[in-house]
C-alpha cells in the first residue's frame, strides 16, 4: 500500500510541474489559451498541459476547435465557468403596462441579428404561439413540387374552424417571413416559414427547401398537429415574447415579479449552434465547465439557401430523433476522451455527438438540460464504428424545446457503449434510443448496455410511437436491464415502456420496473430472437401489456421469449397479452399475472 501512495505523490509532484495557462476574464481568452496549450504540447509531447479557467462568462465567436495536436490537454473550470454563444440584451423600456421591449442586437455589419430564443431571468420564455395550448388540425393539406429550377417545396394547408380563420385574418403580411408554422405527424416533426396566407380561404402557403418526402406515415392530413409561432395576435400572456421585425425590437411580457429593471435577457446572437468541435484529439478532458446558449440547427437542405437570403425562420426537417441536428459539442475520431461535471443547457440542438470513429470517451456526473433537440447522440455516420463510449450518472432533461424529436441518450451506429445510472426525464419522445437500422438488413449496433437508468415523463401527450428505451435493427448482445421506466404517454398511439421496433434481433431486456405508461409495457412491431425476462409492468394502459403486431415481415416470422414476467392490472385494463401475430415462446410459462390489489411490490 505504502509503494503505492509513494508512486502516486511522485506522480502529483511530477504534474505539478506541468505547463498551465490561465484563462480569465479579461486576460486570455479560450481561443488564445487553446493555441497556447497546442503550442506546448509540441514543445514538449511528454509535458502535461494542464488550462484553468477561471470563474466568468466566455463569450464565443467562433468554435474551439481541438485536433490531434491538442491530444492529452486537460481543461478544468474553477468555480462557475460558462463558454457560450449567447450575448445579453440590454437597452429595456416599458411599451405598455406589463409589456417591455429591447432593441434588436446588431452584427459587424450593422444588420439585425435573428434569433428563435431566448431565455429570461435564467429561463427559457415562451414564444408567442398560437394556439396557446396544444394544437390545431387542419381540414386537408396539398402539396406542390420544386417549380423547374427554383429548388423550393410547397404545401397548402386549409382551414376551416372560424377561430383559426380570424387567427389567419390577423396576420399582417409584413410578419409573415418571420412566423414558424410547427407541424408534428406520428413520431415526425418539421418547421416551415409561411409564403403566403389567404384568410378568407383558410389557406396557409409554407415553402421549404426540404422535401417531406411524405410516405404513408408522415402524409400530412387533418390529423397533422399545427403551431404558429412568433404571432403578433399570440403576444398575449405573461412570459411571452416576440421577435418584431418591422420594428427592430424584441417585446417581452412580464411575469409576476418581474421589472424592466430587474430582466436580465439573453438570447444566442452569435448565430453558433456548435461551441466546441473535436477532431482527432486523444485523451481530452473537460471538467467542471458549462456550454449556454446556441441556436437552431436548419434542415440540411436549406444550408444554401439561408447563406444568400437573410436569416429568418429556421426551416427544419430532421429525420427521426432529429437525426440531422448537430450538437453544442461535435466530436470525431474522439479517442479516450472525458467530460466530467459538465453542464449543457439552454441550447436549440443536441448537447454532445460522439460520431465517427469516437472510441473509449466517458461522460461522467455531467448535467444536460434545457435542450433544444436531445441530450447525447452516439453513433458513426459513414466512417469507422463508435465504440467503448460510456454515459454515467448524468441527469439528461427537458428536452425538445425546438424539436420534439430529441431523444435523451441516442446510440446509433455504435457498439459496446454502455448508458448506466442516468436519470432521464422530460422529453417530447424517447428515453434513450438503440439502433439505427431498419428490419433484418445489416447493423452495427452490437453488445450495448442500457442498465439502472431511470427514465420518466416521456412523450408528454405531444408525439407518437414512442418508449423509454426504443430499439432498432439486429442488435446482438445488448441487454437493457434493472432500468425503471414510468409516466409515458403519447397524442394517439405508442406510448409504450420497452419497444422492439423494425426488425430488432438478438436483444435480452429483464430486470425493468415498467409503470404508468399510455400504452403496453412491452411492445414488439417486429423481430426475432428477444429475450423479455423478468421485469415487472404495473399500470400500463389502453393496449396490451405485452404486445406483438406484425406476424411476418420479409418473409421472416416474428418471435419472442417471454419469461419470468409479472404483469399487474387493474379493473378495466386491456387484455394482458395481444401477441397472436407472432411466436410467443414461454409466454404464459413462468409468468404471473396479478391484479392490482394483490400486487405487493413497490417502485425500486
Amino acid at each position: 500500500m505504502r509503494r503505492f501512495a509513494y508512486i502516486a505523490i511522485a506522480f502529483l509532484a511530477h504534474q505539478s510541474w506541468a505547463r498551465e495557462i490561465v484563462v480569465a476574464p479579461g486576460g486570455v481568452a479560450p481561443h488564445n489559451a487553446l493555441l497556447a496549450a497546442r503550442a506546448a504540447r509540441q514543445a514538449n509531447p511528454s509535458e502535461p498541459v494542464l488550462v484553468r479557467v477561471r470563474r466568468g462568462v466566455y463569450r464565443l465567436a467562433a468554435p474551439l476547435v481541438f485536433t490531434a495536436a491538442d491530444s492529452g490537454v486537460q481543461w478544468i473550470g474553477e468555480g462557475k465557468v460558462l463558454l457560450c454563444g449567447g450575448g445579453s440584451l440590454d437597452g429595456w423600456k416599458i411599451d405598455s403596462p406589463g409589456v417591455v421591449s429591447a432593441p434588436a442586437p446588431r452584427d459587424g455589419h450593422g444588420d439585425i441579428v435573428y434569433f428563435e430564443q431566448l431565455w429570461v431571468n435564467g429561463q427559457r420564455a415562451a414564444r408567442s404561439v398560437y394556439p396557446k395550448s396544444g394544437w390545431i388540425c387542419p381540414a386537408k393539406c396539398d402539396e406542390f413540387a420544386p417549380a423547374a429550377g427554383k429548388g423550393v417545396f410547397r404545401d397548402d394547408i386549409f382551414f376551416t374552424n372560424a377561430t383559426d380563420k380570424a387567427f389567419l385574418e390577423s396576420l399582417k403580411p409584413e410578419d409573415l417571413p418571420y412566423i414558424k408554422l410547427r407541424l408534428g405527424v406520428k413520431w415526425s416533426y418539421a418547421a416551415r416559414s409561411i409564403a403566403s396566407v389567404d384568410a378568407k380561404k383558410g389557406v396557409v402557403e409554407v415553402e421549404s427547401a426540404a422535401g417531406w418526402k411524405k410516405t404513408p406515415w408522415k402524409k400530412w392530413d387533418d390529423k397533422v398537429r399545427i403551431t404558429f409561432e412568433n404571432a403578433r395576435a399570440a403576444f398575449t400572456a405573461p412570459g411571452d415574447w416576440f421577435y418584431d421585425v418591422p420594428a427592430k425590437r424584441i417585446r417581452y411580457m412580464l411575469r409576476k415579479g418581474e421589472t424592466v429593471e430587474s430582466l436580465r435577457a439573453v438570447a444566442p446572437t452569435s448565430g453558433l449552434t456548435t461551441l466546441v468541435r473535436i477532431e482527432g484529439a486523444h485523451g481530452l478532458s473537460f471538467e467542471n465547465i458549462a456550454f449556454a446558449f446556441t441556436g437552431i440547427t436548419p434542415a440540411r437542405e436549406d444550408g444554401a439557401l439561408l447563406a444568400k437570403t437573410p436569416r429568418g425562420v429556421t426551416r427544419v426537417y430532421q429525420r427521426q430523433a432529429a437525426h440531422d441536428s448537430d450538437a453544442v459539442i461535435m466530436a470525431t475520431d474522439a479517442v479516450g476522451c472525458s467530460f466530467r461535471n459538465m453542464r449543457v443547457a439552454h441550447i436549440g440542438n443536441y448537447a454532445i455527438r460522439l460520431g465517427n470513429g469516437c472510441v473509449s470517451n466517458v461522460l461522467a456526473g455531467c448535467r444536460f438540460t434545457d435542450l433544444g433537440a436531445g441530450g447525447v447522440w452516439i453513433g458513426s455516420e459513414g466512417g469507422p464504428l463508435a465504440r467503448f463510449n460510456r454515459v454515467e450518472g448524468c441527469l439528461v432533461a427537458d428536452g425538445g424545446h425546438t424539436n420534439p424529436e430529441g431523444v435523451g441518450v441516442v446510440l446509433g451506429n455504435a457498439a459496446d457503449c454502455v448508458v448506466t445510472r442516468n436519470e432521464i426525464r422530460d422529453f417530447d419522445y424517447t428515453g434513450v434510443s438503440v439502433g439505427w437500422s431498419w428490419g433484418y438488413g445489416k447493423s452495427s449496433s452490437w453488445r450495448n448496455e442500457i442498465s439502472f437508468n431511470r427514465i420518466h415523463d416521456l412523450g408528454r401527450g405531444r408525439m407518437d410511437d414512442l418508449a423509454g428505451v426504443y430499439t432498432l435493427g439486429l442488435s446482438t448482445g445488448t441487454c437493457v436491464s434493472n432500468n425503471v421506466i414510468y409516466n409515458v404517454s403519447c397524442v394517439n398511439y405508442g406510448g409504450w415502456g420497452l419497444y422492439n421496433d423494425e426488425g430488432s434481433e438478438g436483444i435480452v431486456m429483464e430486470n425493468n420496473y415498467v409503470s404508468d405508461t399510455e400504452d403496453g409495457g412491452y411492445h414488439l412491431h417486429y423481430g426475432r430472437n428477444n429475450m423479455i425476462r423478468n421485469n415487472t409492468f404495473v399500470r400500463n394502459r389502453r393496449a396490451a401489456t405485452i404486445r406483438v403486431t406484425s406476424p411476418v415481415r420479409d418473409g421472416v416470422e416474428s418471435s419472442v421469449d417471454l419469461v419470468g414476467n409479472t404483469i399487474v392490472a387493474t379493473p378495466g385494463d386491456t387484455p394482458f397479452f395481444d401477441a397472436k401475430a407472432a411466436k410467443t415462446r414461454g409466454l404464459r410459462d413462468g409468468n404471473r399475472l396479478l391484479e392490482a390489489k394483490d400486487f405487493k411490490g413497490k417502485m425500486p
